[in-house]
């Protein structure tokens, strides 16, 4: 199943100028991932490309193989992690080209800041309450995540879903030109792709350790 969260403000794609002028394909050249800096923190790297411009659009693609429900007891703040749970959706997250930052190393960086907490929902659906098409930001985010009240412990009763622990997972990358401004960038509706690449992300951290701080992911390119 299919969840599309659109983050990066492509709400505006026909106001994009859509040129491929002198344009350099982007090749990506790495990949980093930290659950707890934020929320899920992925920072591609690429090089090539042009700067500034507007006809490339970067498409992360998220699928999680182990990831942990959190759970929080209203009435006691207690909290609840159950691994095994949700995390069943694909995760698409769209990026214009306009958003990439220039290094000192002569490369480009992309941060992509998926949210992972129903607080973080709730504030995406207060700033950008089109995409949320009616829904609150915990129907957004048990929706994302696939998980329900059910979910939690007791069957849900004075239980709530409160956020999703990204464990190992798989991050792909396509940067996609000279798309029509109406429609989300997809192999469909762009002219050209310039690099494809996806990463397979793990850490040895365990779920239960989550809290202690910051997890690092060890990135590597799939063939």
């Amino acid at each position: 199943m299919l969840k599309r969260v659109l983050l990066l403000g492509l709400l505006n794609l026909g106001l994009l100028v859509i040129s491929s002028f002198e344009a350099t394909a982007y090749t990506y050249k790495g990949y980093n991932a930290c659950y707890g800096c934020g929320s899920y923190l992925g920072t591609w790297t690429l090089s090539g490309g042009q700067q500034p411009g507007s006809t490339a659009f970067i498409v992360g693609l998220f699928d999680l193989q182990s990831g942990a429900l959190v759970c929080v007891n209203p009435g006691t703040n207690q909290k609840d992690v159950r691994s095994g749970l949700g995390g069943t959706s694909t995760i698409e997250f769209f990026s214009s080209e306009n958003e990439l930052v220039f290094d000192r190393r002569g490369k480009f960086k992309l941060l992509q800041d998926v949210p992972s907490t129903v607080a973080e929902f709730n504030d995406f659906c207060a700033n950008n309450p089109q995409e949320c098409d009616g829904k609150s930001g915990q129907e957004l985010f048990e929706e994302t995540y696939a998980v329900t009240a059910e979910d939690c412990k007791s069957g849900g009763l004075n239980w709530t879903p409160n956020e999703y622990l990204w464990g190992n997972h798989l991050a792909t990358g396509t940067v996609y030109r000279d798309c029509d401004p109406d429609f989300p960038p997809s192999a469909e509706t762009c002219q050209s792709i310039d690099d494809n690449v996806t990463y397979s992300c793990t850490t040895t951290v365990t779920f239960k350790n989550y809290s202690k701080g910051p997890v690092s992911f060890k990135c590597v390119e799939q063939p």
